[in-house]
């Protein structure tokens, strides 16, 4: 099980199959789960346009790390921030993107409101074989501008938790 905590410290343990952080030059942060799979967040990437965002998986083999593939989500804009958070457990990953701006509340809203600017959201991706697909868009409940709801990501087994340090 592996959790971020965005511009924080990461070294767990890893005897207890704790997350630990792992230098990636020029990639952001990076997290490792006890397994072979490895997400790195990278929220300046430019390809969706300024700081859109993006994260990137990675696979060991034969004892080398290799790029997999490059999550996107459903809907990304300049200035998402999207990887600006990860978290990995086993076949599933969660994204943050803290300053993405849709007014959707809840799970699998309509995203194409942009109406609550930096109000923020979670992406979950599942993978299945080497493909890594996006399962649910999570926003909070009452979604309002200037939460930066996906700050902070977490998950263990069937449950998420997603950081909104706006919120009041």
């Amino acid at each position: 099980v592996a959790h971020a905590q965005p511009r924080g410290e990461r070294q767990r343990d890893r005897q207890h199959g704790e997350a630990k952080q792992l230098p990636a030059a020029g990639m952001g942060d990076v997290m490792q789960d006890e397994r072979d799979h490895l997400p790195a967040d990278h929220e300046h990437d430019d390809d969706e346009g300024g700081d859109a965002g993006a994260a990137v998986t990675f696979t060991k083999q034969d004892g080398q790390w290799t790029r997999q593939q490059k999550l996107v989500p459903s809907t990304l804009e300049a200035g998402d921030f999207f990887g600006w958070s990860v978290a990995i457990d086993g076949d599933t990953i969660v994204v943050g993107a803290p300053d993405e701006k849709s007014s959707a509340s809840g799970v699998n809203g309509d995203q194409s409101n942009d109406g609550a600017p930096f109000s923020g959201a979670a992406y979950v991706f599942v993978r299945t074989g080497t493909n890594w697909t996006q399962q649910a868009y999570l926003k909070a409940s009452n979604t309002k501008s200037e939460d930066f709801f996906g700050f902070a990501v977490a998950i263990y087994g069937d449950t998420v938790v997603v950081g909104a340090p706006g919120e009041n």
